[in-house]
């Protein structure tokens, strides 16, 4: 938490971009290995999105997302804002 969605697009261009997202705290739960091995390779910049149950368990491991409002089907406003490479 403490980010915000717009703060998604400060990336420099000569690396990947992932964006992770989870809602729920298994999935959640899952994504938090993958931070840390990804947050330790240069290569790579990583934003993680949540909200609800998915956002409690990131933060309670420590793990900092931006806090996004539900998604709606079709909505790909958090897509344009980060223009990730890839997305889990």
């Amino acid at each position: 938490m403490g980010e915000s969605v717009a703060s998604l697009s400060r990336v420099p261009s000569s690396t990947r971009r992932i964006l992770l997202f989870s809602c729920e705290p298994g999935g959640a739960e899952v994504l938090i290995p993958l931070v840390e091995i990804l947050r330790g390779n240069r290569g790579y910049e990583i934003r993680i999105a949540s909200y609800g149950h998915g956002l409690k368990r990131f933060t309670s491991q420590g793990v900092a997302c931006v806090e996004i409002e539900p998604i709606r089907k079709g909505e790909l406003s958090l897509i344009d804002a980060f223009a990730p490479d890839l997305i889990v």
